[in-house]
């Protein structure tokens, strides 16, 4: 140990003189690592004019670089790093100070390794001083290891150097150029080549142009500068750099084809693929991962893998420790693991991690695919086996000899045995029933018909016996012949056969000794039994109803065939239908009046329907004449009525004419009297109007003159009409009404009920009470509810208030409530509401604690 920290220690201290020594060197000196700048000394600091290393680390390094020689010094960088040059390569370029001003240097530039990583050497030489000279920038660009030429206001070549020179022999062609124009001497360049020149000369700005030639049948790819020197702001010369880039475009073009091949293998990929880095940033995917996980490209490249809720929790260090390995080197297994797809449902994965080598650098390439359906399968079959082994049906894998290969716990327990005692066990010993040579005789059955069932006797440990039921069935798997057996205990079924039997013999003597008629029907409508009940109030004989339907005895009146074979169609699709009463031929013709009761029964394995029949013609015959009572009693009370109102009119009238004309020669107490009188006959005539309407809405005659009625508008006119009732016992009023709701109905006779509720609230609720009126929408109806804080009613009180003369005495109670009435608002309220086709009722929780009457109404249909 202390050995190893010694020699950490000697390491620590040569770099730091390693970086001491370099950073008093005299030229400038910085190192590059994936474009940025991570080191760099004291006088490249200076050289470039700024204040410390702090405003250059991390600094893009081309943003140091003039514009026009960015892009040229980052493609040498990248050929440097893929040693598709040698290097240290020396090149002259123009860096920019802090400031912006222009410095020339001459650079060196050499591929290292910094931290572990490859990384670029840039030594910096400031050249002001020799470029300011002519001697020493012809000197400068004879080292420029591109092809250089000058041209002058003829584009005649006034210089050249050796790299040109050399590129030119290549070619092919003569290198005495000076004096002779461009264009005589390679005649194999573009026209647009001299308007290229013309345009550096008129502008004096520096043009950069891609050419392709052919010479000679040769493929030449070249990248041409044309720099300008300008002499007292005139263009006198053009510097032309040309670098001959064909290898260089070819290599390109292999490695994009290459590229391209795995591109599509990459991008078309039935499988997910992931490329990170060794911090875990993903650095790119196909499009199947999308299909797989549910992140799209723009949402997973540049971020850390970790960052991104796939892996649980409990499973990320297993990871962690997985891709630690593989960057180590160690090639691993396959893993199957379950991650969280990008909407949170959980899949199962099988991935694949390989260690990549990508321009030096080391990436882990992870492949996987979806294995939830396989997962899924193989869940199922452990259910599968879980089930079998846990289900009370006992089964059994048995061999061509009659051995055990398989049993499960139900049939271990069953027959009282272990597992491993049944697997050395033969059917014969199981089941006393078979022998070697039956068991083989039943093994050739089963392979010729593939199934068979049967019922036997089982034979436990202990020596007991049951019986069962076994369904047998041939599988051939991959050449292997087995009986597979499932056997039932059907001990409790013996029983219940025998409770069955009973329970018919039960069903058979009530069925024949009942009062009333039972039809069973089939489901083609034909009768497949009757009692004699049945026989006895048609008159049919029984052999004449069996197999005989309904419509072939002629038992329903022709009108009424329609609905009942609804009705029976209904009871087949084991619909409930409600029981009715009608109108039935017996044999002799004679119609009586029947109550049916129809259910769809179950008897075995075959639906059939129960009808009950009752003859119910004497109640009918009794209930004809109490509405012939009713009728009577109703035109009674119009006739009474009417006889009523005669001699009221007179008293009422003349009670008036008294007060009118001898107000003043009557004292007060015999004004009072006849006043008396006058409210008498007037509470007189709304009981008679109230017993006339009464009388006329039971009588069924009453016709309504409906039209279109606005809701909101009706219960205002109502209010109206009350205000100063409501005035009166100083109540408030509450509106909760919603505008253009429409019904159709007798305007007057809605008008009454809403008038009675509303009357009834204010007198039975006393002063500086509540009182509200809403309106809800519930499908198609409205729902008018009007809510009170008044006295409330008992139960027994609501179930009261609907009817006839059902008034409720408040006189002499202790309420502060108006309490006069006929007790047959509500009543006629109810039958008004039931003509429209509606419904009316009250809740209340009690004395004291209010009523709310709703009232339901259908809304127009346009």
């Amino acid at each position: 140990m202390g050995t190893d920290n010694k020699k950490k220690n000697e390491t620590i201290s040569e770099e730091k003189q390693y970086y001491r020594l370099i950073d008093a060197f005299p030229f400038g000196i910085a190192i590059i690592q994936h474009s940025k700048i991570v080191y760099i000394n004291t006088s490249a600091i200076n050289m470039l004019e700024y204040d410390d290393c702090n405003e250059l680390i991390g600094k893009n390094a081309v943003e140091l670089l003039c514009q026009e020689e960015q892009s040229r010094i980052y493609d040498l960088g990248l050929e440097i790093l893929d040693k598709q040059v040698e290097s240290p390569i020396r090149y002259i370029t123009t860096a920019k100070t802090k400031l912006g001003k222009k410095l020339p240097i001459e650079t060196y530039a050499n591929k290292i390794f910094y931290e572990g990583n490859r990384a670029l050497q840039i030594v910096m030489i400031n050249i002001t001083n020799i470029v300011d000279s002519e001697s020493n920038y012809r000197r400068i660009l004879d080292y420029l290891a591109d092809p250089i030429n000058v041209l002058d206001q003829n584009l005649k070549y006034v210089y050249f150097n050796e790299p040109l020179k050399k590129w030119i022999k290549n070619l092919g062609y003569k290198a005495d150029l000076i004096g002779k124009k461009i264009t005589d001497v390679f005649g194999f360049l573009p026209k647009e080549m001299k308007q290229e020149y013309e345009k550096v000369f008129r502008t004096g700005e520096t043009l950069i142009t891609e050419d392709y030639l052919t010479i000679d049948n040769q493929e030449v790819y070249t990248e041409t500068r044309k720099i300008p020197i300008i002499e007292n702001n005139e263009v006198t010369n053009i510097i032309t750099v040309v670098r001959d880039f064909t290898e260089r475009k070819k290599i390109l073009e292999k490695l994009k084809e290459s590229e391209e091949k795995y591109r599509h293998l990459f991008e078309n990929s039935p499988y997910y693929i992931l490329l990170i880095d060794k911090n875990w940033k993903i650095i790119d995917c196909n499009k199947k991962t999308k299909e797989i996980i549910g992140y799209s490209k723009q949402e997973l490249i540049g971020k850390n893998l970790k960052d991104i809720p796939l892996i649980p929790i409990d499973r990320k260090n297993y990871f962690v420790e997985r891709t630690s390995k593989i960057f180590n080197g160690m090639e691993l297994e396959p893993t199957e693991l379950q991650i969280k797809k990008k909407d949170g449902t959980p899949i199962w994965i099988k991935s694949k991690a390989s260690l990549m080598r990508i321009m030096n650098e080391y990436y882990i390439q992870l492949i996987g695919q979806d294995i939830t359906e396989s997962k899924e399968k193989e869940e199922i079959l452990n259910i599968n086996q879980f089930a079998i082994d846990h289900t009370l049906v006992e089964v059994y894998w048995i061999n061509s000899e009659g051995e055990f290969e398989y049993v499960n716990r139900a049939a271990c327990r069953k027959l009282e045995y272990t597992y491993e005692e049944l697997l050395n066990m033969t059917v014969p010993e199981v089941d006393p029933i078979f022998t070697a040579k039956k068991y083989m005789e039943v093994w050739e059955e089963i392979k010729v018909k593939k199934h068979i069932a049967f019922e036997t006797k089982h034979l436990t440990k202990s020596g007991k016996s049951y019986p069962v039921k076994v369904s047998s069935n041939f599988l051939n798997y991959n050449g292997r012949e087995l009986n597979i057996a499932f056997s039932i205990d059907i001990s409790d079924q013996k029983k219940a056969k025998l409770k069955i039997k009973n329970s018919e013999e039960k069903y058979r003597s009530l069925f024949e000794n009942a009062p009333y008629s039972i039809f069973l029907i089939n489901m083609e409508g034909r009768i497949e039994d009757c009692n004699q009940a049945a026989v006895d109030m048609f008159g049919f004989r029984k052999d004449e109803m069996i197999r005989s339907s309904h419509r072939e005895l002629k038992i329903h009146p022709q009108p009424n065939i329609t609905s009942f074979i609804e009705r029976f169609v209904d009871l087949i699709k084991g619909e409930k239908v409600e029981s009715i009463e009608t109108q039935l031929h017996k044999k002799n013709g004679d119609l009586i009046w029947v109550y049916i009761h129809s259910i769809l029964i179950k008897i075995g394995n075959k639906y059939l329907i129960q009808s009950l029949m009752q003859d119910i013609s004497e109640r009918k015959q009794a209930e004809e004449e109490l509405r012939n009572l009713n009728r009577i009693k109703s035109e009674l009370l119009k006739r009474t009525s009417h006889e009523l109102k005669t001699p009221l009119v007179a008293i009422k009238g003349f009670t008036s004419l008294l007060i009118e004309l001898y107000r003043d020669k009557f004292n007060k107490e015999i004004v009072s009297m006849i006043e008396e009188i006058k409210n008498g006959c007037l509470r007189l005539e709304d009981l008679i109007t109230d017993i006339l309407s009464t009388a006329e809405l039971e009588s069924g005659s009453l016709e309504l003159k409906e039209s279109k009625l606005n809701l909101k508008e009706l219960i205002i006119e109502c209010i109206n009409e009350l205000k100063g009732l409501i005035r009166l016992r100083k109540h408030e009023l509450n509106l909760n009404l919603q505008d253009n709701i429409i019904i159709t109905g007798e305007k007057k006779k809605i008008h009454d009920v809403i008038t009675n509720l509303l009357t009834n609230a204010i007198k039975y609720t006393p002063p500086h009470g509540y009182i509200d009126i809403n309106m809800d929408l519930t499908d198609n109806n409205v729902v008018i509810s009007i809510k009170d804080t008044g006295i409330g009613l008992t139960d027994e009180e609501k179930s009261k208030i609907f009817t006839q003369f059902g008034k409720i005495e408040r006189y002499g109670q202790g309420f502060d409530v108006i309490s006069e009435g006929s007790g047959l608002g509500l009543f006629i309220s109810k039958k008004i509401i039931e003509l429209h086709e509606g419904s009316i009722w009250v809740e209340s929780e009690g004395r004291n604690k209010g009523s709310t009457f709703y009232i339901s109404l259908q809304l127009r249909k346009d």
